[in-house]
């Protein structure tokens, strides 16, 4: 025995989920079957319904706002509140629009908290093999502006006419250290 489906498995069809917000604050139910809470209501913007919600008088000039609008209303406390009001798949694409947001967040914070680093406290900007700043105090005279211990991998150095070896011991780095800091502080 088979069973026929109704519901339609077309799944190159992208959604375009938008926020639109209601005219009069605070309208909670349901309009032409989409469901408003606290005046906003998802829907997507390749459907039908989006465009007969368009034609009506309060909501022809509606405000339109990207899905990540969400987690700025009031009454979305969590993530899963999402769920909740709106189902499943407004959540699944929430969250996907969300981590994109919130990624796009983190490198930007980073980036400034690297000027910080670099411009502010005068730190050292060679990154180590973590993928982030030394922590150390930059030399003055280092042309990268980097500290004690990653003076002898500065490549400018080597623009200035400073010939690096490759291998030295402790003590002759040490020594090596010693004798660019003076040369650098005599240029």
């Amino acid at each position: 025995m088979s069973l026929w489906s109704t519901r339609s498995v077309d799944t190159n069809r992208t959604k375009n989920y938008v926020v639109i917000k209601h005219r009069l604050r605070d309208v909670n139910g349901t309009i032409h079957g989409v469901k408003f809470r606290g005046g906003f209501a998802v829907l997507d913007k390749n459907t039908k319904r989006y465009s007969e919600i368009k034609k009506l008088p309060l909501l022809r000039e509606a405000p339109e706002f990207p899905i990540e609008f969400l987690r700025k209303l009031k009454f979305i406390t969590r993530s899963t509140d999402v769920q909740v009001i709106w189902g499943k798949d407004v959540y699944y694409h929430y969250m996907k629009a969300l981590t994109e947001v919130m990624t796009k967040e983190a490198e930007e914070k980073k980036v400034v908290e690297e000027k910080v680093h670099v411009e502010e406290t005068c730190r050292c900007n060679f990154r180590v093999t973590s993928g982030d700043l030394c922590k150390n105090d930059a030399l003055d005279v280092s042309p990268s502006g980097y500290c004690n211990i990653h003076l002898l991998q500065d490549d400018k150095l080597a623009e200035l006419g400073f010939d690096i070896p490759k291998r030295l011991s402790k003590d002759e780095k040490k020594v090596y250290k010693a004798k660019i800091i003076k040369k650098l502080k005599s240029l």
